[in-house]
């Protein structure tokens, strides 16, 4: 009998930060599918079916905030949810990531605990 594996959207540009959330997540039971940037995060998003997106904010070809406003204004991606990993710390960049659909932020480094806490 399989048991069902939420299924999270990694983005970061960073290959040594998706390492991480795999590590961490797997184990735990996620499903997790990574992209190295927002362009790549959308074309996987128009394909597959996710239960939640941890999404850096600073990348190149398309941003975490771009990729956030385009993935809330499609409707079939309207209630899911995203959670902004960043190194950007101000009230603005805050503000920003939930005008453009955000549900919650983990701020860069991030801890293991808080990572699955704010995941379940």
């Amino acid at each position: 009998m399989d048991t069902y594996k939420p299924k999270i959207l990694a983005v970061d540009d960073e290959l040594v930060n998706l390492k991480l959330i795999r590590a961490i997540l797997v184990p735990h039971g996620y499903e997790v599918i990574t992209a190295e940037n927002g362009g790549v995060a959308l074309e996987k998003l128009s394909s597959e079916e996710f239960d939640l997106v941890l999404l850096d904010v600073m990348m190149p070809v398309v941003n975490g905030f771009d990729v956030c406003r385009q993935l809330k204004t499609n409707p079939r991606h309207t209630d899911l949810p995203v959670i902004m990993i960043t190194a950007l710390r101000s009230k603005e960049d805050r503000i920003r990531g939930i005008e453009a659909g955000a549900e919650d932020f983990i701020s860069k480094p991030f801890d293991q605990d808080e990572l699955l806490a704010r995941i379940k």
